[in-house]
């Protein structure tokens, strides 16, 4: 396919350059409003909507991004970061692992995870950004010329196959972004090329061809005339002077293009110490019953494998952070699993191994698998955090939460500990094991409670806009029925 032309005036050649976000968007849309299928089988966009289900049922996510606005996403067509964080590899691999794992309602999702595993592969080609990226993301060079000349015929000759309602996807009226693809893997292939034989430059970044540089650089003028979407030629000229002299202007976070080099911060930031103490204990008298309650209600609960491969998962980031910061060799060795906890052949004869199945399954060399003392409290926490979520007692600062779980694993450290930590204090509250004990718990805390932030904070806001679209509807209903009353009197 020739996707280039000569300039009439050097005779150099000028490549044809679809936006490859704008293909991702409309290949996203495609991929939810259409019958796909592959060679594989169906590529059904309900597998996605399963995943998000389980997820908001279950309370914590596989690892992506995934929320409602991602599945219902009719008002945000144009956002770039939805459309790839949907079409992700960590969404793939969360429905892969749902199918291999048993779950029914994932059942025959190959053909899927297929499809999203290609578009993320490429649109990772055809937006690298950074020299020193790695994998799919690394630039184009003329060392790696064979890696992305295979990726992108791998591409062209899987998008050629596509069927949409059982006709070739090619002929169908949405053919757009997979044409679109396919000739950005032409145009992008021969201009690398063109840049690199010549010796114009080492390696070739593909987000220079991007269209969002032209896009944030709108959202800045936008920015800079304030609720002015009409700018005369004067303003124009004076807000370019503004973006010349003083680049303190960004592009709006609401945009559909975003990059994540821009950092925003407000100008004044007041910061307050003072928080109303809200306890769960009301009085002296009955703080003990209310402690023994708790830890029942605890004990008793159990959690579904599910949850429990999200919690080791989680349990191997807290350890990676802790590893950042510590110096004692002693402490990192019980808190990183050793071959015997955890084996790497998917054995599940012990019972850690159940819970660490997603953790392998997704690892490509970088994740950290935690022993069974950082997971035990992992778990319990998690069980002392739903307790308090269901009984409406979340009020409860965090002090007492970490109370609670040192009562529980106190006269246990000894035994979860391995190997065994010398004493390196006779004082309780400087020991290592104490220390580790709440850092785990309180860095677990914080990430649950900054998820049921996010997810009260969405809320709230479609509360509200259903909110305004009755008063909306209320309010043009009275004004048609006053115009009847009038009209009717006249």
């Amino acid at each position: 396919m020739k996707t280039h032309f000569k300039h009439p005036q050097n005779d150099s050649k000028v490549h044809c350059l679809l936006d490859p976000p704008h293909m991702i968007k409309l290949s996203r849309n495609v991929f939810a409003e259409t019958k796909m299928s592959s060679e594989k089988g169906e590529i059904n966009f309900e597998f996605v909507k399963k995943l998000h289900n389980l997820q908001d049922q279950e309370g914590l996510r596989l690892a992506n991004k995934l929320s409602s606005i991602h599945v219902n996403f009719g008002g945000k067509k144009m956002n770039v970061r939805l459309t790839t964080q949907v079409l992700s590899s960590s969404v793939a691999d969360s429905i892969d692992f749902l199918r291999c794992s048993g779950n029914l309602n994932f059942a025959d999702s190959e053909a899927t995870v297929e499809y999203i595993r290609i578009l993320d592969r490429i649109f990772d080609m055809f937006n690298c950004k950074q020299p020193f990226g790695k994998g799919f993301k690394s630039p184009m060079r003329l060392e790696n010329m064979d890696v992305w000349t295979s990726i992108f015929n791998e591409t062209r000759e899987y998008l050629c196959k596509l069927k949409v309602n059982g006709s070739p996807m090619l002929q169908h009226r949405r053919k757009i972004p997979c044409l679109g693809l396919i000739i950005d893997t032409f145009s992008f292939s021969q201009f690398a090329l063109d840049l690199l034989q010549k010796g114009i430059v080492k390696y070739f970044l593909t987000y220079k061809c991007s269209q969002d540089h032209l896009e944030m650089f709108f959202s800045c003028l936008r920015v800079a005339g304030g609720h002015n979407d009409n700018p005369s030629a004067l303003q124009v000229k004076y807000a370019i002077r503004k973006l010349l002299f003083r680049n303190s202007v960004t592009p709006s976070v609401n945009a559909n293009s975003f990059d994540a080099d821009f950092q925003t911060s407000p100008v004044l930031e007041f910061k307050s110490n003072k928080h109303e103490c809200n306890s769960v204990f009301t009085t002296e008298t009955n703080e003990e019953q209310q402690i023994e309650w708790l830890l029942n209600t605890v004990n008793g609960r159990n959690l579904s494998e599910y949850k429990n491969n999200i919690l080791y998962y989680i349990s191997g980031f807290i350890v990676k952070k802790f590893l950042e910061k510590s110096n004692c060799e002693h402490c990192n060795a019980a808190l990183v699993s050793n071959e015997n906890e955890v084996s790497k052949e998917h054995s599940y004869t012990i019972d850690l191994n159940n819970y660490s199945a997603f953790t392998m399954f997704i690892d490509r060399g970088g994740l950290k698998y935690a022993s069974k003392f950082v997971f035990l409290i992992v778990q319990y926490t998690e069980k002392v955090f739903i307790t308090l979520a269901k009984d409406s007692l979340l009020k409860t600062n965090r002090h007492k939460i970490l109370i609670l779980i040192q009562q529980q694993f106190l006269d246990k450290l000894d035994f979860l500990i391995v190997p065994p930590h010398p004493v390196n204090s006779f004082n309780c509250e400087t020991r290592h094991e104490i220390i580790l004990l709440k850092f785990i718990a309180n860095k677990y805390l914080i990430i649950e409670c900054q998820l049921m932030a996010k997810i009260s904070h969405s809320r709230p806001l479609a509360h509200l806009a259903l909110l305004y679209a009755i008063n909306c509807t209320k309010q043009f209903c009275s004004v048609m029925f006053n115009f009847q009353m009038s009209t009717i009197q006249s």
